[in-house]
């Protein structure tokens, strides 16, 4: 199954009431999530992650 059908069904059991649903689709999203959001803020506020 690919990543992008496994998260719509994620979201449709979550939908339904699965809590476990919700923890796995955190779990597969956390850390694309993270580095996307890390890259915007990167882009808008250059000085801050030169630092680390």
């Amino acid at each position: 199954m690919a990543g992008n059908e496994r998260s719509e069904l994620l979201v449709a059991r979550f939908q339904l009431g699965e809590r476990q649903a919700f923890t796995e689709l955190v779990n597969a999203w956390h850390a694309p999530l993270w580095r996307y959001l890390r890259g915007m803020a990167a882009t808008f506020w250059p000085r801050y992650f030169t630092l680390a």
